[in-house]
């Protein structure tokens, strides 16, 4: 069947206008840097504040992803997710500052921390250092010069991720859950997972349950680091079977 090009005109501006609407629903209004840029920008005078906010094995290049293996970019300084908002104070406000994760989804959750705080330029790298390493741009390992530069960061007081999986396993196992929601964003990549389940918690009651179900790897400390940053309560995190992840957690605010 033939379709007149005024009408296949018609389909796609309708479909660009409800891909562009769908993605207002889900994306802070938090500006975006793409590694292309950022590449020019470190060769340039006005080179900005890069924040890693991944975990330390992460930035130092001992991650299990490939993108992870080969550490962080070049003068980059560490500050993991978990610690960003007890490191306001020593932070410039009037400087401009990229905040960097590996798929861009923490990423974006901290600039917009940063950018509430009053912070006045704060942009978030799309894609993150997987799609830095994609496009070829090169990445450091930490040296003992860079370790000891970052010494004052002290790991945070609360229980790490493992201690935290292993005790709501536990408790998953023994107690029963009320789940109130479900959101299945399976087969969906960074930073998706994250910012759904942001804009999801945010329609249900405090203490009620939302089930978040992930396939992305980085969902995996995303989720749980986000969680927490936002003051709400991670019940179960578990990794079900290769690739297949699920959480509970409850609305406390």
């Amino acid at each position: 069947m033939k379709i007149s090009k005024p009408r296949m005109a018609l389909k796609v501006l309708r479909l660009m206008f409800w891909r562009i609407i769908k993605r207002k629903w889900y994306l802070p209004e938090v500006p975006e840097i793409t590694v292309d840029h950022l590449a020019e920008r470190l060769n340039s005078d006005m080179s900005p504040l890069l924040l890693d906010l991944r975990d330390r094995e992460h930035f130092d290049g001992g991650g299990q992803n490939k993108y992870d293996k080969d550490g962080h970019i070049k003068n980059a300084m560490w500050i993991p997710f978990m610690e960003l908002s007890s490191q306001f104070e020593d932070l410039p406000k009037d400087k401009e500052i990229v905040t960097i994760c590996p798929g861009g989804g923490m990423s974006l959750i901290g600039a917009e921390l940063m950018t509430k705080a009053g912070f006045k330029d704060v942009k978030s790298l799309k894609g993150g250092i997987w799609e830095w390493a994609k496009k070829g741009h090169p990445l450091v390992k930490a040296t003992e010069t860079t370790k000891s530069s970052h010494e004052d960061i002290k790991p945070s007081s609360i229980k790490d991720k493992d201690k935290i999986v292993e005790r709501n396993k536990i408790l998953d196992m023994k107690s029963t859950i009320e789940v109130h929601h479900t959101l299945d964003v399976r087969n969906f990549l960074c930073p998706i997972p994250v910012l759904k389940s942001k804009k999801k918690l945010k329609s249900l009651k405090i203490n009620q349950v939302l089930e978040i179900l992930t396939t992305d790897p980085g969902s995996f400390h995303d989720i749980p680091a986000w969680v927490h940053v936002t003051g709400q309560e991670l019940l179960v995190s578990e990794e079900r079977s290769s690739k297949n992840f699920r959480f509970l957690v409850r609305k406390l605010k």
